[in-house]
């Protein structure tokens, strides 16, 4: 009925170990020791290294050049929107100058700012600064400042009555010693 050809078995073989190497210097040959040989370069195998390394120190210098353009520009982009920022309210020039103790707020801070300010506007700064100046203070330190003015106001007259009479006994004592 069938006609079943009798396969052989295959069988697995070890992979063949390779031998061990010889003591000699290298592979021989009949005519003596074969020497190492580099495989053949074609003509232009220099000039195709040299293009390529051309060609990719040209893309390295283009790539950097791109992002020094780009950082560059987001400096110049970041340095208008400042500016923008200043044009729109010169204050923030002024305060930012100044920085620290002056620039951080405070009565003297704010005085000195509206001070220059006013100055930089033609305006009197002396007032500027004196206003700004007050309206830093806070409400305890305005009442005192209020009430020694007042106490100068009243204190005054007398201090004036006291340096006229003063005046008067040094010219009585002048008149009399003469």
């Amino acid at each position: 009925m069938s006609t079943a050809t009798a396969e052989a078995p295959t069988r697995r073989t070890k992979p063949s170990r390779p031998s061990k190497p010889s003591t000699s210097a290298g592979p021989t040959t009949s005519s003596g020791p074969r020497k190492a040989q580099t495989p053949p370069a074609p003509e232009d195998d220099g000039r195709v290294h040299s293009a390529t390394l051309s060609e990719s120190l040209q893309t390295l210098a283009a790539t950097a050049l791109d992002r020094l353009a780009g950082a560059a520009a987001d400096k110049v982009e970041e340095l208008a929107g400042s500016l923008s920022s200043l044009a729109a309210d010169p204050s923030k020039l002024l305060s930012g100058a100044l920085g620290g103790a002056l620039g951080g707020g405070g009565v003297l801070g704010s005085a000195v700012v509206a001070g220059g300010m006013a100055k930089l506007q033609g305006k009197n700064p002396v007032t500027a600064a004196l206003k700004a100046g007050v309206g830093a203070m806070s409400t305890k330190t305005k009442v005192i400042v209020g009430l020694l003015l007042i106490l100068t106001a009243v204190l005054a007259p007398v201090v004036l009555l006291v340096v006229a009479l003063g005046f008067v006994i040094a010219a009585i004592a002048g008149a009399v010693s003469s």
